[in-house]
């Protein structure tokens, strides 16, 4: 990664209807983002939905198709797991090969039902070409107080196996406090036996930005994340 090389890049969380501009790093593709959160249904129980580059769940063999319907004129797939009870899924069709997805649990054989509650309870949109959950009923977002419940953004690096470096924002909860300085985590190891390492600092919005890769780059990292950090603004 070429540490002097920064470019602007728009970006969103899922549940925000505006977005942010900040600065990556020259070599990870920001317009190509996974954007992530979690709602939780009728049943109290906090279920994943994410923006994501997908195949079609029409090509998984695992995946049998139960029907399709449409809202806010956006076309929805509904899939089940090829298994007693399997997980149902809900895919949103945004275009260019993206989807928005969410699951139920298929208990019982009712996940059908579920999911489609799920579909009554939330709107989706697009802002400047991403997407925007809007709630009603009895589905929420997820609880900012568990860090696996968080909004999530991750943009990749281009042209490596590995996609490295790895660039997350995550919203953290609003009483977080502003980092005084980028810190570098402990060494951590990845598939194959690769050692990485995340440089992370907290912005005064309470975002969460954590620049990770392979060890050897860790001063690139430490720079990568002080200037998004630096950059991030709203946009408009």
């Amino acid at each position: 990664m070429e540490a002097a090389t920064f470019k602007e890049a728009d970006i969103k969380f899922l549940f925000d209807s505006q977005g942010f501009t900040c600065e990556l790093p020259g070599d990870v593709e920001g317009s190509d983002l996974e954007i992530s959160g979690s709602i939780i249904t009728g049943d109290d129980r906090p279920r994943s939905i994410g923006y994501l580059r997908s195949t079609d769940p029409a090509d998984n063999s695992e995946l049998v198709f139960v029907g399709e319907l449409k809202k806010d004129g956006i076309p929805i797939s509904i899939y089940r797991y090829d298994e007693p009870d399997g997980i149902v899924l809900g895919f949103w069709h945004l275009g260019g090969g993206r989807y928005l997805t969410t699951f139920v649990d298929g208990t019982g054989g009712s996940g059908e039902e579920r999911m489609q509650g799920v579909m009554d309870d939330l709107s989706v949109g697009m802002v400047s070409g991403l997407p925007v959950v809007l709630f009603s009923g009895d589905v929420r977002p997820g609880d900012v107080r568990d860090p696996m419940q968080r909004e999530t953004i991750r943009a990749f690096g281009r042209g490596s196996v590995a996609r490295d470096p790895i660039v997350e924002l995550r919203r953290e909860p609003p009483w977080t406090k502003e980092s005084d300085s980028v810190r570098v985590g402990e060494p951590f190891s990845v598939a194959e036996g690769d050692v990485w390492v995340e440089a992370s600092v907290t912005t005064r919005d309470s975002i969460r930005i954590g620049v990770k890769g392979p060890a050897e780059s860790a001063d690139e990292y430490r720079t990568a994340a002080g200037r998004a950090a630096e950059t991030l603004k709203r946009s408009g």
